[in-house]
């Protein structure tokens, strides 16, 4: 017995090459602005995730006592709010980006949250965050600690911030040498 084809109507053919294997007119329902009733009776366009084309990465989350006082303190570390609201807060200098939830009963002393931010121009980051003249006392809460090339290939400096987050900014310490081969 031989299987016949089927005959599939033009409107309803599948595109072979593309990612979109929808039928025709759903891709046309697609294009159309998509719109969300809200409950007061206005409509709010639907975010098409698929166009924003998300990047993989992973956004450090860490505690705050004052969500307020904590985009305050970022702020003058180049930082600027990108979200706000009573139970989280997200601060981004360039593609640095740090998110914030808040823990009132948090004791800066004995926290033990961190995050890694890794850079190709250390130094330049430390001036910037030296500008908002932070102590360099090792037991101060905020801190800032100076530069250092370490034996594992990193060249690292500290931030404490006011919660007692631990910001280990760095860059690989090859870089630096190539940087300093092209220059001279």
């Amino acid at each position: 017995m031989q299987v016949q084809p089927m005959s599939t109507p033009p409107n309803m053919r599948l595109k072979v090459a593309g990612t979109d294997c929808r039928p025709l007119p759903l891709r046309r329902r697609a294009r159309r602005p998509q719109l969300k009733h809200d409950p007061l009776g206005g409509a709010v366009p639907i975010v098409q995730w698929s166009i924003l084309r998300m990047l993989d990465r992973a956004t450090p989350n860490l505690p705050s006592r004052d969500l307020v006082a904590t985009s305050q303190f970022y702020a003058r570390l180049g930082f600027t709010e990108a979200f706000r609201d009573e139970g989280w807060l997200i601060v981004e200098r360039g593609p640095i980006q740090i998110e914030f939830f808040p823990f009132s009963k948090l004791d800066p002393r004995k926290n033990i949250a961190s995050c890694c931010i890794r850079v190709s121009d250390l130094n330049l980051l430390h001036q910037a965050f030296i500008g908002a003249g932070l102590p360099t006392s090792c037991r101060d809460v905020p801190r800032i600690t100076a530069p250092v090339d370490q034996p594992w290939g990193f060249r690292e400096f500290a931030v404490v911030d006011p919660d007692g987050n631990l910001l280990r900014c760095l860059s690989p310490l090859a870089t630096r040498e190539l940087e300093r081969r092209a220059g001279g």
